[in-house]
């Protein structure tokens, strides 16, 4: 076997695995009484797996439509609240947590607010704005298991690098005033502007 098949394998079986273990805690959940469901949080920190709870994306759908009505159950409330509620036990249970957003429809039109917004929604839950900054680059890069080409500026890794006017470590608007983008090293965005390089003249085809 290849080490790239290998490695392929390895990762279905340990997706596989963690996917066994999300619907034994989801089993837990959806059978227990709510003292039991309560404890939910530690049954997930236990079992190794993560969360990328996607605030911002429920707090749209709230806002537009009045609400989430996209499951039948009855056994919980989903609205702003509750989902912030949610975060901060998984917080405080010590879950590794990601930040995303699962943008869809129209909603990437709330860029780059809707992200500052879920950064922002992270210090609520019990983060620091440094250790939320982590959880968006370091943290999320390690839940994709891309840990090893992504999430930190080093040696070997894929250069995807912005430079902002400003300290997001204070001010997390600076993401408003992203001046410069490296993609996989390929500079994409220079002085706020989209970058195209000079063009390059290319010889004529020789005469056969």
């Amino acid at each position: 076997m290849g080490g790239a098949t290998g490695a392929a394998v390895g990762d279905a079986r340990d997706s596989l695995t963690r996917a066994s273990r999300f619907i034994s805690a989801r089993s837990v959940m959806k059978n227990s009484s709510s003292d039991h469901a309560s404890q939910i949080p530690a049954h997930i920190h236990t079992a190794h797996l993560a969360s990328v709870p996607t605030l911002v994306t429920y707090r749209i759908i709230q806002r537009k439509s009045g609400g989430y009505f996209g499951s039948t159950s009855r056994r919980f409330e989903l609205n702003e609240d509750s989902i912030v509620a949610m975060a901060k036990k998984l917080r405080q249970a010590k879950v590794k947590m990601g930040i995303g957003l699962d943008l869809i429809i129209d909603s990437p039109n709330y860029m780059p607010g809707a992200y500052i917004d879920e950064l922002e929604s992270f210090t609520q839950i019990g983060f620091t704005k440094a250790e939320a900054l982590v959880a968006a680059t370091k943290t999320s890069a390690e839940i994709m298991h891309m840990g090893d080409r992504l999430g930190t500026i080093e040696v070997g890794k894929l250069a995807d690098i912005i430079v902002v006017d400003g300290n997001p470590d204070e001010d997390f608007t600076a993401f408003r005033k992203v001046r410069t983008a490296f993609v996989n090293g390929r500079l994409e965005l220079q002085d706020g502007r989209i970058y195209k390089p000079a063009h390059e003249e290319v010889p004529l085809p020789a005469r056969k």
